[in-house]
């Protein structure tokens, strides 16, 4: 037996004992708990955010009646930012538990079930929308949950329980009633459920009848989705970049250590003009080698599917099971991205993650059992990498500052200022007045793009229109200017300076959208 074998033998002799499974997931679980509660309430909402709150006042349920239905309820306790984003947490800490379960009855390794649910803690993606007033949190529990009671009905096909039938059913069910996205998950079901159970034909028709009725529960709310998906792929969608390889590639880094992956110089770009050594540059060339070394991995954990470890050789089916609930829900977003508008977004993908994580857990663990240097340099590099994506994600403003904008005009206002909005996007209208306390009038000025320069309507008669929105009976007038196109914000700007006396201006910066600015004008002649 050579050095390799024993090493590899050595380490499939001597497993993790429950006492010390338990108290690394406890680990785990307290620095979830702290890294998902930290800065909770320190940026302002933004505008998916205030949408999921006006929905859930009026019992708008739409197409994600469920996460609404509980936000509604989550509300009659408090209304600050941090007590309605905490809804999302427990469910965010509840898929890791999920995962490493999922991941021991499947694999029985509990090894792979743990580093899965770490990747799980420490992944920016599933930390930021911890921290969000939205469904995908809840969305990655109901999926994982789903996906664990299949499992065992998979796993013990002469001993099928109602009672398990019924659970999938309806944790299903409730998954697509938080997300519309989530019927993908019954593309693996149905397929894996055919394959076991093809010579039981009892047990396919009970399924089959289960599934009948879940879709007609489900019918007054595909009857919403059916009006409301038209308007989503023809919306802000369709400005996204067309799904490439790159693209592709770049999400595993988005969906691991860093998010969002657009913040840093895209990928594409990353090796051009190498004589420019930027710290940004530099940043996204490790960032560029760290996902080719997540690719490996993910494609050593796949390979474990024709060549299954001795470890997991009894586990091979599982594996499948597996690589069909990340892969079919993947391809058919990827499918749809390319037929039609990109929705290639890290958020889409969180019901397929989970697996996808599970089988980088069985690359990883397998080059720990043969490479041991390779696998302590992988360790260093993602360990480096999900730092970074921690580091950026809290220490940069990702969303527009209202409450800033607030603060600025409620300390500088005086009695009978009027506050208009210009912004097409609808944020400012709806998300300062959240944070404003003071006593001033709003006024909606403009709520359509600037029209480009060719347009038959000229963008001078545009702004002047927007301007006579302003009550003529102020003096003083706050200005909130949210333009993401840099010349017509300049043209903005200079229309703002020739028709009023501006007495305070103050640009809101943040990482993802564009500048917010705020002016203090008083009448020319005033």
């Amino acid at each position: 037996m050579t050095a390799k074998q024993l090493q590899v033998d050595k380490a499939e002799r001597h497993p993790i004992s429950p006492r010390q499974q338990r108290v690394l997931l406890t680990v785990m679980m307290l620095v979830a708990t702290a890294l998902r509660f930290y800065q909770l309430g320190t940026e302002s909402i933004w505008i998916d955010e205030h949408f999921s709150i006006l929905d859930a006042e009026s019992l708008d349920l739409g197409t994600r009646p469920l996460y609404y239905a509980l936000l509604h309820v989550w509300m009659q306790f408090g209304s600050s930012d941090a007590w309605l984003r905490s809804l999302s947490i427990p469910f965010s800490l509840g898929s890791i538990v999920l995962v490493y379960q999922l991941s021991r009855r499947l694999l029985s390794s509990a090894a792979i079930g743990l580093m899965a649910a770490l990747l799980m803690t420490l992944s920016p993606l599933f930390v930021g929308y911890a921290q969000e007033i939205r469904m995908y949190a809840l969305s990655t529990f109901l999926g994982l949950w789903g996906t664990l009671i299949l499992a065992q009905v998979l796993q013990n096909p002469r001993s099928v329980r109602p009672l398990s039938v019924i659970g999938w059913l309806v944790t299903r069910l409730l998954a697509v009633m938080s997300t519309p996205l989530n019927v993908l998950l019954l593309l693996p079901d149905i397929l894996l459920l055919f394959w076991r159970f093809r010579r039981n034909r009892k047990v396919m028709v009970a399924f089959g009848i289960g599934l009948a009725l879940v879709g007609v529960l489900w019918i007054p709310f595909a009857q919403v989705l059916s009006e409301a998906a038209p308007r989503f792929m023809g919306g802000w969608v369709i400005y996204q970049p067309d799904l490439d390889l790159v693209e592709a590639l770049a999400m595993l880094s988005g969906i691991t250590v860093f998010w969002p992956i657009s913040d840093l110089m895209t990928l594409r770009g990353a090796t051009l003009n190498l004589s420019n050594w930027e710290w940004d540059r530099v940043v996204t060339l490790f960032y560029t080698g760290f996902t080719g070394v997540v690719a490996a991995v993910l494609g050593l954990g796949v390979f474990q599917l024709v060549r299954t470890p001795p470890a997991l050789r009894r586990h091979r089916p599982e594996l499948w099971w597996i690589a069909a609930w990340a892969f079919l829900p993947t391809a058919a977003i990827i499918f749809v991205s390319l037929a039609s508008a990109s929705i290639w977004r890290a958020r889409y993908l969180m019901l397929a993650v989970p697996y996808i994580f599970i089988l980088l857990s069985v690359g990883m663990i397998e080059i720990w059992r043969r490479y041991r240097a390779i696998a302590f340099a992988v360790a260093i590099a993602y360990a480096v990498a999900v730092s970074g994506g921690l580091y950026h994600y809290y220490t940069t403003l990702y969303h527009d500052d209202w409450r800033g904008v607030a603060e600025f005009i409620r300390s500088n206002e005086q009695p009978g200022d009027a506050i208009g909005f210009y912004g097409w996007q609808w944020e400012p209208q709806l998300t300062v007045p959240r944070y404003y306390q003071g006593s001033a009038d709003f006024y909606d000025l403009q709520r359509e793009p600037l029209p480009q320069p060719e347009a038959a309507q000229s963008r001078d008669s545009f702004i002047q229109d927007m301007f006579q929105q302003l009550p003529p009976d102020s003096s003083r007038y706050w200005l909130v200017v949210l333009e993401s196109s840099p010349t017509g914000r300049k043209k903005i700007h200079d229309s703002i300076y020739q028709q009023f006396n501006v007495l305070e201006n103050q640009t809101f910066p943040n990482s993802v959208n564009a500048p917010t600015d705020v002016f203090l004008v008083t009448p020319k002649g005033q």
